[in-house]
């Protein structure tokens, strides 16, 4: 096993250099613990790409699962007033019988001695904490439902404890199963449908809520709270913050130091000229103009990128089902059609990274129509530390962490 080539300085100082950039790699196979992200400015970002990280880490919050698991608690005691009402009845009793009017009604009706005046309790759920509570279902729901970027959601009918693996993850699209499923059930409840569904909350909904009887009604404040500012207004601040605390902090050190090499390679190319999240079916995470060249930069994604692999097809032939290996970063230079590729590797374990050399010399021999001869270099392999001798003119270049941002430019130019 190889030992950690960080130091604790060292993992701060990518975390912080992670944390300028800020963005979200939704792949449907990703786990809540480690949504892989993929990060960009998010003031870069277009309406429609921050409009998506606000509704996925809204319906992820802390505060909508605690208030979507607590839901059918409330409803078994959900709150209502009471009201009485004087109602007639002939032949048969409902509720408390009023005498006095009972008496004057069958004095009006020529001494009816089957008339009788009841006063039966009646009990009213359109509460301004019920319409609080009804107005955040409805949001999660249209929520998981409308949002066209999210992959299809079906609805899951266990435990949250169920939701999680061997491993104790959890898939991020298996919570919104969980959650679809929740959210429409308890909208079935019956007294429910006598709520009104309020177009604006107000602060008498917030107040109330916060101050019912059953307590668990301030979830749903703190839910609307949420909305308010990931939905509604876009609090990006907000937004940042909470894309930290859950995603970079409890991140993997070999994939945040990916995500570091990623940052250093687009800072090195310079302004983009277009830029985008990373999710399914995503293309090109960033577009880059280079002394007439269109740049287009990749983050572990090879379908459309690199063809005819040879590896795949050795198997063909026999029953082994493989996917298509694909390197840690892909540049594509349009104009001239060539590739750089970048595979990342946080060691400086020499056995490591001779073994880590092979891995990109398979690569270049996979798609070696992608690489003219006199191209140099045509991948390139990040670790942590090395020492270098002397300038290489090989195939494969390796850097240390400290060396990307200079060698990338360095080979861009020369490509």
């Amino acid at each position: 096993m190889i030992s950690d080539c960080w130091s604790e300085e060292d993992y701060q100082f990518v975390l912080r250099n992670v944390k300028r950039y800020l963005g979200l790699y939704m792949q449907a196979s990703a786990t809540i613990e480690e949504l892989r992200n993929v990060v960009t400015y998010l003031t870069k970002l277009e309406n429609k790409e921050i409009d998506y990280l606000s509704t996925v880490h809204f319906l992820l919050s802390e505060e909508v699962k605690v208030f979507v698991d607590t839901v059918s608690k409330i409803l078994r005691r959900f709150s209502h007033s009471t009201q009485k009402e004087n109602i007639t009845h002939k032949g048969f009793v409902r509720g408390r019988i009023d005498w006095n009017m009972t008496i004057k009604q069958r004095c009006a009706n020529g001494y009816d001695q089957t008339i009788f005046v009841c006063r039966p309790t009646s009990r009213i759920y359109n509460l301004p904490e019920n319409q609080l509570l009804k107005f955040v279902l409805v949001q999660i729901r249209r929520l998981i439902e409308d949002t066209a970027a999210l992959p299809t959601i079906e609805e899951k009918n266990i435990s949250l404890a169920e939701l999680k693996t061997a491993d104790g993850k959890e898939k991020w699209t298996d919570r919104l199963s969980w959650l679809k499923y929740n959210v429409n059930n308890a909208l079935k409840n019956i007294h429910l449908r006598e709520v009104d569904l309020p177009e604006q909350v107000d602060e008498r909904m917030i107040r109330r809520a916060q101050t019912a009887r059953n307590k668990d009604y301030e979830l749903a404040a703190d839910s609307y709270s949420v909305h308010q500012k990931l939905i509604q207004k876009i609090d990006k601040q907000a937004l940042k913050e909470i894309i930290e605390k859950r995603v970079l902090e409890p991140f993997e050190r070999d994939s945040l130091y990916e995500l570091y090499v990623l940052f250093e390679v687009m800072d090195s190319l310079g302004e983009p000229k277009e830029i985008s999240l990373i999710r399914p079916k995503a293309e090109s995470i960033g577009t880059y103009e280079i002394d007439g060249e269109t740049v287009r930069i990749y983050f572990q994604k090879a379908s459309g990128i690199l063809e005819e692999s040879k590896y795949t097809q050795i198997f063909e032939d026999y029953d082994i089902d493989v996917s298509l290996r694909r390197p840690d970063i892909v540049l594509k230079f349009e104009k001239s059609n060539r590739l750089l590729i970048i595979e990342v590797k946080r060691t400086r374990n020499t056995d490591y990274i001779v073994d880590s050399v092979y891995k990109v010399l398979g690569y270049l021999a996979d798609f070696h129509k992608h690489f003219p001869l006199e191209q140099k270099p045509k991948g390139l392999l990040v670790v942590w530390n090395i020492s270098r001798l002397k300038k290489t003119s090989q195939d494969i270049a390796i850097v240390g962490h400290d060396e990307i941002r200079d060698f990338v430019k360095e080979a861009v130019n020369t490509i």
